[in-house]
């Protein structure tokens, strides 16, 4: 009887150690399926951001290209009434907000021909090359994301001077024509 007993206490003892084996495997795997969905997550957030960051950056150049046009056509029809400091002035705010712009585009151009022509030097020695691209472009679109608000800051700055500018002195130019027909 005692051989019995010594013998289903070894049974339980040995599936209480099973249990417990399987028991840390289980939590093993749930902690592996976590960082994986967290992984997944932040993965997919960053490809979010990413493309809405793109998204808002590409509507904004068209907004700043839309106002330089009307800018220098402003300044184009009312050069004849504006003294010409303020034209030179409000001239020159508008040209140094372009320069920032354009200088700004041409070194993300340059910036993102110089990062995939590395990219598809590489792609010879990988075999997965849609995942190899997708990362590349992430990169490459979070630091020129990164790097736009350092062009947008003082492009604005310098287009709202010109523009304030321009406003400013031709106001000063209207106001003795105004006073000529109130008089």
């Amino acid at each position: 009887m005692d051989k019995n007993l010594s013998q289903i206490a070894n049974v339980v003892s040995v599936l209480a150690d099973n249990q417990s084996n399987i028991q840390d495997q289980l939590n093993d795997i749930c902690k592996e399926r976590e960082r994986v969905e967290r992984e997944k997550y932040i993965s997919e957030m960053t490809t979010i951001y990413s493309e809405a960051w793109s998204a808002a950056a590409t509507y904004t150049n068209v907004i700043i290209l839309a106002g330089y046009a009307g800018l220098f056509g402003l300044l184009s029809t009312l050069k004849e009434y504006i003294i010409p400091l303020g034209l030179v002035l409000s001239g020159f705010c508008i040209a140094l907000s372009l320069v920032f712009f354009v200088f700004h585009e041409v070194l993300k151009m340059a910036y993102v021909g110089v990062k995939y022509s590395r990219v598809f030097r590489d792609l010879k020695d990988t075999d997965d090359v849609v995942s190899k691209i997708k990362s590349h472009a992430e990169s490459c679109n979070i630091v020129t994301n990164r790097l736009w608000i350092f062009a947008f800051v003082p492009t604005v700055f310098f287009g709202l001077l010109g523009a304030f500018s321009l406003i400013y002195f031709f106001y000063l130019s209207l106001v003795p024509l105004l006073s000529q027909y109130i008089s």
